[in-house]
């Protein structure tokens, strides 16, 4: 299947597939997306296609797949960046985040970036995952910090020296 995937950066012909991406994740168990969280596709064109964010997709016969985005801090904290990442439900467990995550660090070497960290609900098992493969560690939480039907979860932040 990798053979199949195309890893590219963000363009804005991508937005519309990104957007339907989020769409199409929205109620899975394990996502953060909430319908007032969705970006429109207007939004996404400003937040992705901008000199703070780096972002890949992973195209498969020209359709986005996934996405992994850096979100880059400023001032003080310019040399930390906030790493998310996102895959089409019939395509994980398939290598496709990997592919993304791998792709996205050998271009953060081109960059300020010292420290990355990243988010995630603590019923998020996957995603917690992921962030260990690639030498992330829990660095703290916030208790009950994240509602999702009806129920309150921690909030996991990990980190990673580049």
């Amino acid at each position: 299947m990798f053979e199949n995937i195309e890893i590219t950066k963000t363009s804005k012909k991508h937005l519309k597939q990104i957007y339907d991406l989020y769409m199409s994740i929205l109620n899975e168990k394990n996502t953060m997306w909430t319908v007032s969280s969705i970006p429109t596709v207007k939004s996404l064109k400003q937040s992705l296609i901008d000199s703070k964010t780096t972002s890949f997709v992973a195209r498969l016969n020209k359709d986005v797949i996934g996405i992994v985005v850096i979100k880059k801090y400023d001032g003080r904290r310019s040399h930390v960046g906030e790493i998310g990442y996102d895959v089409k439900n019939e395509y994980r467990n398939s290598g496709v985040a990997t592919l993304l995550i791998k792709n996205i660090l050998k271009e953060l070497k081109k960059t300020n970036i010292k420290y990355l960290i990243a988010w995630t609900a603590d019923y998020n098992e996957p995603s917690k995952r992921m962030m260990k493969k690639f030498g992330f560690r829990k660095a703290g939480k916030i208790k009950n910090g994240v509602l999702k039907n009806g129920k309150y979860y921690d909030y996991i932040l990990f980190q990673r020296a580049l």
